[in-house]
C-alpha cells in the first residue's frame, strides 16, 4: 500500500478591490488576457493583414462573439451547408435572440442577392463548407455584401482542411472577419 504525505503551503493572497474609474494596467486575470495570448492574436492578425485578432476557445465561441455584435431583429444569412455545431446555432439558439435567419446556396450569387433583406446585417459562409467541402467564392458573395453596406461578412475556414495560405489575404477581399481553427 502506497502512502503519500501531502504538504499544503498557505499561499498569501493580494486582494485588489478597484473603484469603477480605475484600470489594471497589465494582465489582471490569465483568462481575459495574458502575454501568450496577445502575441498569438497579434500573429494571427498579422498572417491576415488584419488590425486586430481575438483567440476564443472554439469556432462556437468565435461565433457567438460575432453575432453578439448584431441587434435583436437583425438578419443573418447563412449558408446552407454549415458545421452542425453552427446550424443548430443558428435554428435554435439565435432565434431566442430575435435573430432571423435565412439559410441560403451562396454558390448561387442570385439566390444570395434574393435572400438579402433591409435588415440584413451579416452573411456566414463556410469555405470549404462542412460536411460537402465545397468551395465558395468569397469575393462574389463579399461584393455582394458590401453592395448593400451590411455590417459583417463571415468567414470560417476551419484550419484542419484548407491552409490559410491557399485563401490568404481574405480581408483585403473586402471580408470583414475571419475566423482560423488552429488544431
Amino acid at each position: 500500500m502506497l502512502h503519500v504525505k501531502l504538504k499544503l503551503k498557505m499561499l498569501k493572497l493580494k486582494l485588489i478591490l478597484l473603484t469603477n474609474d480605475q484600470n489594471i494596467k497589465g494582465y489582471g486575470y490569465s483568462r481575459t488576457g495574458n502575454p501568450t495570448r496577445d502575441c498569438f492574436e497579434k500573429c494571427v492578425a498579422s498572417l491576415e493583414d488584419a488590425k486586430h485578432g481575438i483567440a476564443t476557445a472554439s469556432g462556437l465561441a468565435a461565433l457567438t462573439t460575432l453575432t453578439h455584435l448584431l441587434r435583436a431583429g437583425d438578419h443573418v444569412v447563412v449558408c446552407d451547408d454549415v458545421y452542425g455545431g453552427t446550424n443548430r446555432y443558428f435554428s435554435k439558439v439565435a432565434s431566442r435572440f430575435n435573430l432571423d435567419t435565412s439559410m441560403v446556396d451562396v454558390t448561387d450569387v442570385d439566390k444570395l442577392q434574393q435572400a438579402i433583406k433591409s435588415n440584413t446585417k451579416m452573411v456566414w459562409i463556410e469555405t470549404p463548407t462542412n460536411p460537402l467541402l465545397t468551395l465558395i467564392d468569397i469575393k462574389a458573395v463579399a461584393d455582394v455584401a458590401h453592395k448593400t453596406e451590411m455590417f459583417n461578412v463571415h468567414i470560417l475556414q476551419p484550419r484542419s482542411r484548407r491552409s490559410s495560405y491557399l485563401t490568404s489575404h481574405k480581408l483585403g477581399m473586402s471580408v470583414d472577419a475571419t475566423t482560423e481553427q488552429f488544431i
